[in-house]
């Protein structure tokens, strides 16, 4: 953030404003920080704030939505392979979490965790990540039934939750965040090939 003479920032980055946005939620609650407290210490206008995100919630998604874009472009063009292969890379794609990155995810995970808001929210947003990965499968595997796709593809995506909460709530953490989903998911990866295979409608 640079700043002007008498240490009132002149310029705010897009970034910065979503760093500082993050501590104040951290420190105070995200239901108890509004946009203009946010406006206020970054030294900006709401207009200007409300030019860079036009929800409060929008500063905590925006690297969400950057995941959503990423999965996009894997469903666009997924790769051949075994269906159950093909599903774990789309859940890896959306993973993409160093051991750096674990403070900060672990913050967010916080913040959402404390506002019924922002539990509703990820809730919906994550019902409609599982549809389109549960649509991929089916593309993915025609001959297959369709209830047995999809419930191998919840199947690794719940493992993949449970990673998720428990990569984001330990003290400290010695592997990536895809490459501990990997790990996890490794076992039963036969055993759900079995299932989608044993359901074949082939006549």
């Amino acid at each position: 953030m640079t700043t002007t003479g008498a240490g009132r920032p002149a310029q705010t980055s897009h970034a910065e404003l979503r760093e500082l946005a993050m501590a104040m939620f951290a420190e105070r609650g995200y239901d108890d920080t509004s946009l203009a407290d946010v406006a206020r210490a970054a030294g900006v206008s709401r207009t200007t704030l409300f030019s860079y995100v036009p929800a409060k919630r929008d500063l905590l998604w925006e690297e969400h939505d950057e995941r959503d874009r990423r999965l996009e472009r894997y469903l666009a063009a997924p790769p051949d392979g075994e269906l159950v292969e093909v599903l774990v890379g789309a859940l890896l794609v959306i993973a993409r979490y160093d051991c750096a990155d674990h403070r900060r995810f672990a913050s967010r995970a916080r913040i959402v965790g404390g506002s019924p808001e922002l539990r509703a929210y990820s809730a919906l947003r994550t019902a409609e990540l599982a549809e389109r990965i549960v649509a991929l499968a089916r593309l993915h595997s025609p001959l297959l039934a369709p209830d047995a796709v999809g419930d191998v593809a919840r199947a690794l995506m719940a493992i993949a939750a449970a990673t998720i909460e428990d990569w984001g709530r330990s003290e400290i953490v010695t592997e990536d965040l895809d490459v501990a989903i990997r790990r996890r998911v490794a076992p039963f990866l036969a055993p759900l090939s079995a299932v989608a295979d044993g359901s074949s409608t082939r006549s």
